[in-house]
């Protein structure tokens, strides 16, 4: 299902047949993130050059996936989510490579700690609950890896963030119209979807929390700078595991922020 511009109103009921679209996408990615695995090394343009959804195989029973198989399809995932929103459509290609290239990582993060939440852990793992790093000794950083796998579980705990916020609030994140080199076009498509989505978790915060709603909707909104504070560290341990591993591997959805290293 696609939301058009034409569905989207602006009274209670449409706000949660939205948030129920949302819902479904996740539930689809969930799904695949459990069942499936992906054969081969994509780039993120060449994901996006085609209009189909990303091909998954069946997992094996008993298959088992190291960290870096594990990072692949989950970015995977997130990739083919995003290809299913409306505006993806009306974007040119170049523009749609500049917002997921920007947003998937955050995306994986953000879905992560969120999973955590509902499974009750204090830190992020992978759904098998294998470890997100790759085995070294010693450790790289330990301080590094734990403020990486447990500050946003712990403040997502602290806000008690619901699963409508968090796919709101996701959406809102992904359409950013400030991505350095975006087109004219994408940046007025961009801001549009970005005020559609802020207008709805808006309105779901007045509903849900009445007076204490902009407030809400405020603390919230602060999650981004600790989202890509999470995004940096990463980079960073990254990094720090090149120096020991010269060879490191990596797939090429990340081409882009292995330039930023």
């Amino acid at each position: 299902m696609i939301i058009k511009l034409s569905n989207v109103k602006s009274d209670q009921e449409s706000i949660f047949e939205l948030i129920a679209h949302l819902k479904n996408l996740n539930l689809q990615r969930n799904r695949q993130i459990q069942e499936f695995r992906f054969d081969g090394d994509p780039t993120v343009e060449e994901l996006l050059n085609v209009s189909t959804p990303i091909s998954f195989r069946i997992k094996p029973e008993k298959y088992e996936m190291d960290n870096i198989e594990w990072g692949n399809l989950v970015a995977l995932t997130t990739i083919d989510y995003m290809k299913k929103f409306n505006f993806m459509n009306i974007l040119e290609l170049k523009d749609r490579v500049l917002v997921v290239q920007n947003a998937f990582s955050d995306f994986d993060m953000f879905s992560h700690a969120f999973r955590a939440l509902e499974a009750k852990k204090a830190e992020i793992s992978y759904p098998d609950n294998s470890e997100i790093f790759m085995k070294m000794e010693p450790v790289i950083c330990e301080s590094l890896e734990k403020s990486i796998k447990c500050k946003l579980p712990g403040r997502l705990g602290e806000l008690k963030i619901t699963t409508e916020e968090f796919l709101l609030l996701a959406s809102i994140f992904f359409c950013n119209p400030a991505i350095s080199k975006l087109s004219d076009s994408g940046k007025i498509t961009l801001s549009f979807y970005q005020n559609l989505y802020t207008s709805c978790l808006l309105q779901y915060c007045l509903l849900s929390y009445q007076n204490n709603g902009p407030c809400r909707f405020t603390d919230l909104l602060l999650l981004y700078p600790s989202i890509k504070k999470t995004h940096e560290e990463i980079g960073y341990h990254y990094f720090l595991c090149k120096t020991r591993i010269r060879n490191l591997p990596f797939k090429k959805l990340y081409d882009h922020e292995m330039l930023q290293l």
